[in-house]
């Protein structure tokens, strides 16, 4: 592996793109639960539950990434701190998107009348 300061900073950098997309993906998991709750629509359930696995993929690579730039490049100070940052909000991110699915099956499985919305 290049050890090159350059790849140091690009490597960082995209952890924390590929983060940031990350829960951009779980955000909109939650808006599509939440939208099939109230319209009732299970259909689009099915795509929050498949799409897991591949969010899940996701979580396994930045966390091998951010662990090969702190075994690598021993960083110190901002850096490290950034680091442990992504692995933090990674591991949070992989909880809310447990949570999602959790709530798209349990969403398919209430009754067919239309919630109320106040």
């Amino acid at each position: 592996m290049n050890q090159d300061p350059r790849h140091f900073i690009e490597s960082l950098q995209s952890s924390r793109s590929v983060c940031s997309r990350r829960a951009d993906w779980r955000k909109s998991d939650y808006d599509v639960v939440l939208r099939a709750l109230v319209d009732r629509n299970h259909e689009v359930l099915a795509e929050v539950i498949s799409g897991d696995s591949r969010i899940d993929e996701l979580q396994i690579e930045i966390d091998d990434r951010c662990l090969t730039l702190i075994a690598l490049h021993q960083p110190v100070a901002v850096d490290l701190r950034t680091i442990t940052s992504v692995l933090k909000i990674n591991a949070d991110l992989e909880r809310v998107g447990d949570c999602a699915v959790k709530e798209a099956r349990d969403v398919r499985h209430l009754s067919p009348c239309r919630l109320r919305v106040f």
